[in-house]
């Protein structure tokens, strides 16, 4: 099941009676008991990604190695 979500790409499915959620444009993944929770687990994930990313200064550098890059940010 793929889902979009800000136009990264969201990806869920059932592995070993657990839902499992993944952004592959991030590289990032979680799990849950259910589909719901795997997303918020998911989303969790991706929000300390782009806080730490930025706190360290490097959110436009690792956007960038992912292809992810948009206007008006450049790496230092």
């Amino acid at each position: 099941m793929a889902l979009p979500r800000n136009g990264l790409a969201i990806e869920a499915h059932q592995e070993n009676g657990e839902w499992v959620a993944t952004c592959p444009d991030l590289g990032l993944a979680s799990q849950g008991a259910s589909l719901n929770e795997a997303l918020e687990m998911l989303n969790e994930a991706m929000l300390l990604f782009f806080q730490t990313s930025d706190e360290l200064g490097i959110l436009a550098e690792e956007l960038a190695k992912k292809g992810l890059l948009t206007g008006g940010l450049a790496p230092r």
